[in-house]
């Protein structure tokens, strides 16, 4: 990913992430309006806690809080939507910054989450979810992280870090293919391994 964001070609460019997207803070749900033991089919309140360190999303009995309470239908994601981790209750700060797509409704947009909001057609979003995986992206937002052990991460922050991108979406979709290639063969190599061990 170093390679492929680095070392550009021509025909890019590089903008501010604020230049071509924008970054919304989520609901503020009240504790007392959601749970673990509600109706499961009550939608589901993203937090933090559901973000994994390889960028997926996880439901478990112990992190799946559910709504009980009204809320604006604004804040109800679609499936498909990227979305940012703007909060680490760990000092490490292994989830703070971090992405993942939205893979099923009936999901709210909780506090201290980002939405993604793209302002217009230069980034696939697939590009823009593995710009947000990379290590110099990542250093950015640790080095200006606020708090002591539970870390945060703020729109404004987040918009001022640039990025580069082919002008072509086309190229930029191929870098995609390649990528998610890559990523296949890496899990398939960590499985073989595993089982060995």
């Amino acid at each position: 990913m170093r390679n492929v964001f680095e070392n550009k070609g021509e025909g890019w460019e590089e903008k501010s992430l604020g230049e071509v997207i924008d970054i919304k803070h989520g609901y503020a749900f009240e504790g007392n309006n959601f749970g673990i033991d509600l109706n499961e089919k009550n939608p589901i309140v993203l937090t933090p806690g559901n973000f994994t360190e390889d960028c997926q999303l996880s439901f478990t009995l112990k992190n799946t809080k559910r709504s009980n309470s009204d809320f604006p239908l604004t804040y109800l994601f679609k499936a498909g939507e990227l979305v940012i981790v703007m909060t680490d209750l760990s000092s490490l700060m292994k989830i703070l910054g971090k992405p993942a797509i939205i893979k099923n409704d009936n999901i709210l947009h909780n506090q201290r989450i980002g939405r993604v909001i793209f302002q217009n057609k230069l980034l696939n979003k697939k590009y823009l979810f593995y710009f947000f995986q990379t290590k110099k992206y990542l250093r950015k937002i640790k080095e200006t992280a606020t708090g002591t052990m539970v870390r945060h991460t703020a729109p404004k922050r987040i918009l001022e870090i640039p990025i580069p991108f082919p002008k072509s979406l086309q190229t930029q979709q191929a870098i995609v293919s390649k990528l998610e290639t890559l990523k296949t063969q890496t899990q398939a190599l960590q499985t073989f391994y595993q089982s060995k061990l």
